[in-house]
C-alpha cells in the first residue's frame, strides 16, 4: 500500500511538474512577445525622434510652417504679375482656401512616415551628421532664408532681373555644365 500510495503521488507530482514546465514556457512566451513588442517600439519610437530632430536640422519643419505666411506675403506680388489685378477678394479666397486645406503638421507627418518607412536609422544619422557639417549648416540656412516671405521676394525679383539681363554666355556654360553633373550623378 505504501507504494501505491508512493506511486500515486510521484504521477501526481509528475503531472504537477509537467502542468508547471507548461505553465513556465507559456509565461515565457508571452514574457517573450512582450519584451519584443517594447523593444520594437522603443526603438521605433527613437528613430521617429531621430527623424523629427533630421526634420528640425534640416530647416524642413521651420519651412514646412511657414508655407502659409510665405503664400500671403507673395499674392499681390504674384497676381499683379499674372494679370489679376489687386483683388481683396481673390486674395481672401486663396488666403481662406489654403489656410482650410493646408496643413504643416500633417505634412510634417506624411514625411516622418515616408522615412520611418524606408529609412533606416543608420541613414537617418548619416544624414543628420552631414547637416552637422560647415556646408550642410549653410546650405540649410539658405534654404530657410530662401523660404521667408522676404527670401521668396528676393528670389522673385533675381528671376525677373534675370529675364531682363539674362547672364552672359560662359556663366550658361558653367550652368549647364554643372546641370550635366548632376544628371550623370544620378
Amino acid at each position: 500500500m505504501v507504494s501505491m500510495r508512493s506511486a500515486q503521488k510521484m504521477r501526481d507530482l509528475s503531472i504537477s511538474l509537467h502542468a508547471l514546465k507548461r505553465t513556465i514556457k507559456f509565461v515565457c512566451i508571452i514574457l517573450t512577445g512582450f519584451f519584443s513588442f517594447f523593444s520594437v517600439t522603443a526603438a521605433q519610437d527613437t528613430k521617429t525622434a531621430s527623424i523629427k530632430q533630421m526634420l528640425e536640422k534640416s530647416g524642413a519643419r521651420q519651412q514646412i510652417n511657414e508655407i502659409t505666411q510665405v503664400v500671403q506675403a507673395l499674392i499681390p506680388s504674384q497676381m499683379s504679375a499674372y494679370g489679376a489685378g489687386d483683388s481683396s477678394e481673390l486674395s481672401e479666397f486663396i488666403i481662406n482656401n489654403l489656410s482650410n486645406y493646408y496643413s504643416g503638421d500633417e505634412i510634417l507627418g506624411r514625411i516622418e512616415n515616408h522615412f520611418l518607412k524606408n529609412y533606416n536609422k543608420k541613414h537617418i544619422n548619416k544624414i543628420m551628421k552631414w547637416y552637422d557639417t560647415d556646408p550642410g549648416k549653410k546650405i540649410v540656412e539658405m534654404e530657410v532664408k530662401a523660404s521667408t516671405p522676404e527670401g521668396a521676394a528676393a528670389i522673385i525679383s533675381y528671376s525677373y532681373q534675370l529675364q531682363l539681363n539674362p547672364p552672359e554666355e560662359k556663366r550658361m556654360e558653367l550652368v549647364n555644365e554643372l546641370i550635366l553633373i548632376l544628371e550623370l550623378d544620378k
